[in-house]
């Protein structure tokens, strides 16, 4: 069997790291370790990978039906939560323990990371600011930009940078009103008013929006500003973040899976950008041109009636992209064969 070109083979996953986080020294110490101990070494890290991501899936369901019980709801998406990030953690320690890592179970590992954000943000919203769309869009937006710049600095300087507050501290502040939320004095003293008319809950709330676009902020500084192709990402979702809460019409659950369908094909495919030698990611304008396209005919009052089916044949586009792209991708982070 033939090799694949030089300028075409994975880089297994070779960059340059640097984690000035916060939570991670002693989560690791005290949590993951201990949990990876457990862990039998039988047990492919790609699969731990897909489980614990797959966990989320329950976290999906209790937004699109929620249980009568806020208090159960609160407790299963915390739990679902613990085993995600367990699971994200342990499945790196284990490939390397058994020799395993490889570009696939990189590329894997972070695109799980970009899906398994966007449901918590769904878990999160239904929870907590369920009669506001504009945060379950708003923060949908943050962090399908931050996914966005954060790879495209990855592939252009071949590094990964996490900052003293990012991902993992606001996993743990989210854990924390989670749990809080699960008893009812806690969660009336959330729902009360803060200021303004805004409840208390609206202040993670913000936090969390605050730390992901310091982030942003951080890596467009070293990056010099924001590449082309990242802003038109983020004009994908500003745009959508605009539009989506004013379709209350359609059932919230379509309206958000379009904002994932979007970060998941740019993460694919600038992902591969960073593992594989020789590929760069070319920008997409297609899918800004389909959301600046529902703009135009929400903004139009005779053609307001299409908005729907224009919506549909854009979310079947979206879909329809990724599942073109994927199995190039996955096919190109193979580990060629020594012969």
């Amino acid at each position: 069997m033939t090799r694949q070109s030089t300028d075409q083979q994975p880089r297994v996953g070779k960059y340059a790291f640097s984690d000035g986080s916060l939570a991670r020294p002693i989560l690791t110490r005290w949590w993951f370790t201990t949990l990876f101990r457990l862990t039998p070494r039988w047990l492919a890290a790609n699969t731990i990978t897909l489980v614990s991501t797959g966990v989320l899936l329950s976290v999906a369901a209790l937004a699109i039906s929620p249980p009568a019980s806020p208090g159960v709801h609160a407790l299963v998406v915390l739990a679902a939560l613990q085993l995600y990030v367990a699971g994200d953690h342990i499945d790196g320690m284990q490939a390397k323990a058994t020799g395993t890592a490889g570009p696939l179970g990189d590329w894997l590992d972070h695109y799980c990371d970009y899906w398994a954000g966007a449901i918590l943000i769904l878990g999160y919203w239904s929870l907590v600011s369920r009669h506001d769309e504009r945060v379950l869009f708003g923060l949908c937006a943050v962090l399908g930009f931050g996914f966005a710049i954060t790879f495209a600095e990855r592939e252009a300087r071949q590094a990964l940078r996490f900052t003293a507050l990012g991902t993992l501290e606001a996993i743990v502040l989210l854990s924390a009103v989670l749990l809080s939320w699960a008893f009812a004095p806690t969660r009336a003293l959330w729902q009360r008013e803060a200021i303004a008319g805004f409840a208390f809950a609206t202040i993670p709330t913000a936090m969390g929006a605050g730390m992901g676009l310091m982030a942003i902020i951080e890596i467009a500084r070293r990056l010099g500003g924001i590449p082309p192709r990242v802003a038109l990402v983020a004009a994908e979702f500003t745009g959508l973040a605009w539009l989506l809460p004013q379709l209350t019409h359609i059932s919230v659950f379509e309206r958000w899976l379009l904002m994932p369908l979007i970060g998941a094909e740019y993460v694919a495919r600038v992902m591969r950008g960073h593992l594989v030698r020789g590929a760069h990611t070319r920008p997409d304008p297609t899918g800004v041109f389909g959301v600046a396209f529902l703009i135009a005919l929400w903004g139009w009052p005779a053609t307001q009636g299409a908005v729907p089916p224009a919506m549909r044949l854009l979310g079947a586009y979206l879909f329809m992209r990724l599942m073109l792209i994927l199995p190039g991708v996955l096919r190109s982070l193979r580990v060629p064969n020594a012969s």
